[in-house]
């Protein structure tokens, strides 16, 4: 499996970053569906919490 990795600041703070792993897994478990579909999740994200900004995303494996 494959999981969505975002790094995001905080509005307030912008130096305060932190990443985040809003528990999207690829549905296929490659990386070129997480790829296509992490966007919308990171989007997705941001929308929900308003007080923070989307730096940058990227896939990768789950944490152990």
């Amino acid at each position: 499996m494959i999981e969505l990795v975002l790094v995001v600041c905080s509005l307030l703070q912008p130096d305060d970053c932190r990443f985040q792993r809003p528990g999207f897994e690829s549905v296929y478990g490659s990386m070129r569906t997480c790829v296509i579909q992490g966007q919308i999740a990171a989007v997705r994200w941001q929308d929900q919490n308003p007080d923070w900004r989307v730096r940058r995303w990227t896939c990768d494996m789950p944490r152990a």
